[in-house]
Parts: C-alpha cells; sequence; structure tokens
C-alpha cells in the first residue's frame, strides 16, 4: 500500500501540514517571498496564509472520503510521482537560480503535490489535486491581469462620470476634477476584490457535492460582483472627490471604505453557496503501517534540491568591467524620472555625440554574486507608466541592434519625448522585460553571467521626425563595457 494515512482528521490535519512545512522549508527562498507577501495585510496577496490553511483542510476532508486502492510493488504508478518530484525540482532549482520569481512561485504547488503524491500514492495524490491546486490563489499569477482589470475598471468608471454629466476632463485612467486629478492606477485594479471572490466561490465548490450547472453561476456570480464592488468603489470615491473639492479623508485613504462596499456586494454570493449540497459526515482511512521507504525517498528528493542549488551557485562566473570613463561615461543615479533606471552595479550615462539633436545615452550594468541577486534586476518598464502615455511604438535597429523606439506624453505636464532601449542577457537580446527574465536561464546555465541594458532619450515632439538622430546617437553604444573572464 502507497503512503500512510493517520486515522483521525486531527492527525490528518497534522500529517499534511507537515508535508506542506517541509516543502515550504526546503524551497524557503520562494516560500520566503511569498511569505514576506502574505503578511503585508495592504496588498494583494494578504490573504494567502487563509488559502493554505483552506488547502490543507480541503486535502484532510478529502483524505477522509476516499478508500485508496492497492497497489502491487514495482507497479509504474509508484514510481511516476518520484520521477515527477525530482524533475519539477530541478526545474525550480534552474528558475531559483535565474531568480525567475513567479516561475519560482508556481513550481510550490507543483512540487507540494508530486511530494504528496510520492508519499500517499498517485492515486490519492490525483484525488488531492484540486485542494493542492486551491493554493493558486495565493501565487501572484493574478498580477498579470492586474494590467486588464485597471484598463477595464478605467473604461467603466470613466464612461459612468461621462453619463452623469460633472465637470471633468477624461484622458485615457485620469479624471481632471476642478479642484484637482484622480488617476486609476493599479492600486485601483479591484485585484484583491477578484481573487477573493474567486477564491472563496472555488472553496465552497471543492467543499460540496460536484453540481456544473451551480458551480458556474456561483464563480460567474463572484467574478461579476468583485468586479462591480470595485467600479462602485471608484465611482463613489469619485463623486465624493468631486462634491468635497478633493478636501475628503476618503479620497487618500479609502482602504476600509473599499472593503465595506466589497462585503455589502459580495452579499448574494452567500445565498447562492447555501444551495450546494454538502458531503455526507466524514469517514476515518483504514489504519496503515507507514512506509518508511517512502517517507525516506520523498524526502530525500526534496533535500536534493539545496544542494545542488549550492553547488551551482558556488560555479558562478563574475565578469570583468571595462572602465566606463574610457568612453567618457559618467555615473547615473537610479531615481532619474526619464528613464527610470533600476538598482543595478553600475549605472552610466553621457551625452551622444550629436549636435544636431540633444540625446541622453544611458547603460545598465548588472550581474549575480550571490545566489539571492538577480541577474536582471527588477525594472518592469523604463518609464513609470503611470505618468506617461504611450503615443507612438516601433522598432528601428543600429548597425545590427534592434531596439524598442515609443514616442511618450506626461500625463499631467504634456511635454514629450522619444525613448529607445534594449536588454542584453548573456549572449542574447530582448526588447521587453519579461523575456529578459526568461533568458536569465541559459544565461546561467551557460555562464554567461552579466546583463545589459542600453538607452537613449530625447525631448522632441515628432519621433518620426528624430528618428534618423536617434539611430546615429544609439550606434555610441555598441562598445562593449563588460565581458566574462571566469572567477
Amino acid at each position: 500500500m502507497a503512503g500512510w494515512i493517520l486515522p483521525t482528521l486531527t492527525f490528518t490535519y497534522l500529517q499534511l501540514s507537515s508535508l506542506f512545512l517541509a516543502v515550504f522549508f526546503v524551497f524557503y527562498p520562494t516560500t520566503e517571498v511569498l511569505l514576506d507577501r502574505w503578511l503585508k495585510f495592504d496588498e494583494s496577496l494578504s490573504h494567502g496564509l487563509l488559502v493554505i490553511a483552506m488547502s490543507i483542510h480541503l486535502s484532510a476532508k478529502t483524505l477522509h472520503r476516499i478508500d485508496p486502492p492497492n497497489f502491487k510493488n514495482g507497479s509504474l504508478s509508484n514510481y511516476l510521482p518520484y520521477i515527477g518530484l525530482a524533475l519539477s525540482s530541478l526545474v525550480w532549482l534552474v528558475t531559483s537560480s535565474a531568480n525567475i520569481n513567479i516561475l519560482e512561485q508556481v513550481l510550490i504547488p507543483i512540487i507540494l503535490w508530486f511530494a504528496i503524491a510520492s508519499y500517499l500514492g498517485l492515486h490519492i495524490g490525483l484525488k488531492l489535486f484540486p485542494s493542492i491546486a486551491f493554493i493558486y490563489f495565493a501565487i501572484p499569477i493574478w498580477d498579470y491581469l492586474n494590467q486588464a482589470l485597471v484598463d477595464l475598471s478605467s473604461l467603466t468608471v470613466t464612461w459612468l462620470v461621462d453619463l452623469i454629466g460633472i465637470t471633468a476632463l477624461i484622458e485615457e485612467n485620469t479624471i481632471t476634477l476642478p479642484y484637482g486629478a484622480l488617476v486609476i492606477a493599479d492600486g485601483c485594479s479591484g485585484l484583491r476584490y477578484f481573487t477573493i471572490a474567486c477564491a472563496l466561490a472555488v472553496y465552497v465548490i471543492l467543499d460540496s457535492k460536484p453540481n456544473r450547472a451551480l458551480s458556474i453561476k456561483l464563480l460567474v456570480t463572484a467574478i461579476a460582483l468583485s468586479l462591480f464592488s470595485n467600479w462602485l468603489r471608484i465611482f463613489l470615491l469619485i463623486l465624493i472627490a468631486y462634491e468635497t473639492n478633493m478636501e475628503s479623508s476618503l479620497v487618500a485613504d479609502h482602504e476600509t471604505f473599499g472593503w465595506i462596499i466589497f462585503c455589502i456586494v459580495l452579499a448574494p454570493l452567500f445565498f447562492i453557496a447555501r444551495r450546494f449540497e454538502l458531503f455526507p459526515e466524514q469517514k476515518e482511512p483504514s489504519k496503515q503501517a507507514p512506509s518508511i521507504k517512502k517517507i525516506a525517498l520523498t524526502f530525500a528528493l526534496l533535500m536534493l534540491t539545496p544542494v545542488l542549488s549550492f553547488a551551482l551557485n558556488s560555479a558562478m562566473k563574475v565578469p570583468t568591467i571595462i572602465s566606463g570613463s574610457q568612453l567618457s561615461y559618467t555615473p547615473a543615479k537610479p531615481d532619474t524620472n526619464i528613464p527610470k533606471l533600476p538598482n543595478a552595479k553600475i549605472l552610466l550615462q553621457k551625452k551622444a555625440n550629436n549636435y544636431v539633436q540633444n540625446i541622453q545615452l544611458y547603460r545598465v550594468l548588472n550581474w549575480k554574486e550571490e545566489s539571492k541577486e538577480n541577474l536582471v534586476p527588477y525594472w518592469p518598464s523604463p518609464f513609470a507608466q503611470s505618468n506617461w502615455l504611450v503615443e507612438s511604438r516601433n522598432v528601428i535597429t543600429a548597425d545590427t541592434q534592434q531596439f524598442q523606439y515609443v514616442g511618450l506624453k506626461h500625463k499631467l505636464r504634456g511635454y514629450r519625448v522619444c525613448l529607445a532601449y534594449r536588454y542584453q542577457v548573456g549572449q542574447q537580446a530582448a526588447l521587453s522585460y519579461k523575456k529578459a527574465k526568461l533568458l536569465q536561464i541559459p544565461a546561467i546555465l551557460t555562464g554567461t553571467n552579466y546583463f545589459e541594458a542600453q538607452l537613449a532619450i530625447t525631448n522632441a515632439k515628432d519621433c518620426a521626425a528624430t528618428e534618423p538622430s536617434m539611430i546615429n546617437a544609439l550606434t555610441e553604444l555598441n562598445t562593449p563595457l563588460i565581458e566574462v573572464k571566469g572567477s
């Protein structure tokens, strides 16, 4: 028999909690980041610890509803979870070395499921899969919906403001009132309301007897009510700001106000939830002797990961830096308004040798010296998207290198700039930050432990007319400043 299920629900909670803690401890570089976000109660994952507790509860109740079958020793199904645990741990090791946080975090529930399936058996693991997958409500994959939710909120709320006819200038997600401006920014996405409403709906579905029609109705209602509650919150805040000439305290601090609206709007969800039929009284699973061999093999595979991680990080090569002063570069600061520079090992700037157009050049250099450091620094965008409106975007080529070329207009001040940029990760080039993050994996594995970003910016009303001068200036960035010669 694969695995060991203890006879009482209390002991089952302890057993599952131990497995959860073991995985969280072994993969602490990732879970430490998650825990930090779960403990920030004013952010989008503040419900994270509650989701973990709910996952353990669902898993324990599921274990007390199923009759695990017997498998013959040597059966392929006995070994598949171990193979999956080993492979998923190796994938985590690679992504962790490259510090691609989102991929590391996505792998944690997968690794946890393989560990449980290795310990309790594949059949039981399959039964527990939905309960373990519930953990994804505590993983920041939902952050990728943030911009779409912001855009949807902006579209809906600005339509409502225009509909009621109050005096306001509406420009994309900025609403300018007679006494000030309100920006529907990232914090106005309603992402927390969305994920919590969906998590509650899915929890009810998993904790009840299957009912497809009612499940779809509950989930759709949860999504609709969460979106509506956020739109209502923003719309009411705009009305309050308008009526109080921006002097109401709610304009600056509306956290509690939002949660009150969310709870009121979400009330109909519980009336639908009451229509679900619960599972019958839990039965106790049959007692089984612990399989020491399976326990030892599961934990051995888990502990192998930090050993390999130490070996991989010890083999990292440190790059050699060529002095930027030889090419007339001077140090730059990360708090530059535009371009918005990251915190990196070296930041350089200089004026391009272009007498037609005043163009400023920037170079960002970075590499890993410790395992916790990022090869590609955190840098979602070279400009603050909440402050700048993208008016044009295309790709230009200087010599053999391609650059992203964008025309930007400041949302409040109205002036325009033209910005060109590219990323180099090891031997691979990228025009987007997301691709640059992914390129960390081959860079780390091949020992090309360096990152560079090249940027050029100028004030100009017409970026198309400025393009030839920009291309000429970008050719000055071809001289290398970094190379790997080994440690």
